[in-house]
């Protein structure tokens, strides 16, 4: 256990504490404390019980000693929040396997790297052969028409699980390499596939989600 020096609770620096489920305050130099966090006051300092982030000014700490820092707390409650996400909207799960078509430098590495948080494991490039559990698809116009985009989503369903579900994502309107939404859904439903909503994938990109209807292996 380590001391708070109570010169940070003066009004120049007061502590922020990073536990929001805490409400109840115990007023030391005008200024609240959380209750709950406080044993006994001696001397000049004030006892922390429990081990949680504490911010003095700059200076942030953990109870027990170890050093913290907000950028720190932000990077990782953003990561954390961002493959959550990313999991919810793309409807995957730790343990799944996405295999990736249509890889190039403009894809949104922030995007993939939070599906790969979600699931716990790397996308898998088009020469994977074992079984998967979604397809995640970059689509640009300059790629092919209708046609040629079929053929990639007929070679997704190789290795994709019965139920698994593709993502084609394409570049939003007014972005090079638009594609129209109605190209995308004729490419589905020739390949035998069912487009069913569409997203703000990422900041450059949308993403249209397709289902296989039921099909046998």
């Amino acid at each position: 256990m380590v001391t708070l020096p109570l010169s940070c609770l003066g009004t120049g620096a007061s502590p922020s504490w990073g536990v929001r489920s805490v409400t109840s305050a115990f007023h030391i130099a005008g200024n609240g404390v959380p209750r709950e966090h406080l044993s006994d006051r001696a001397h000049d300092s004030v006892q922390l019980r429990r081990v949680v982030p504490v911010r003095c000014g700059e200076e942030h700490i953990f109870a027990d000693g170890a050093e913290w820092t907000k950028e720190r707390t932000h990077v990782a409650a953003t990561t954390n929040a961002a493959s959550d996400s990313a999991g919810v909207r793309f409807g995957v799960k730790q343990g799944q396997v996405i295999q990736e078509f249509g890889y190039d430098d403009d894809v949104d590495s922030d995007l993939r790297s939070a599906l790969e948080d979600a699931t716990g494991t790397e996308l898998v490039d088009e020469d994977y052969d074992d079984v998967t559990d979604a397809a995640l698809v970059w689509w640009r116009e300059d790629d092919g028409d209708a046609h040629d985009l079929t053929d990639l989503l007929v070679d997704t369903l190789t290795t994709l699980e019965d139920g698994g579900l593709i993502w084609v994502l394409t570049p939003k309107p007014g972005r090079p390499g638009h594609v129209a939404a109605p190209e995308v859904d004729e490419a589905a439903r020739t390949a035998g596939l069912h487009s069913t909503s569409t997203i703000s994938a990422a900041e450059h990109w949308s993403g249209f989600r397709l289902t296989t209807r039921g099909r046998g292996r």
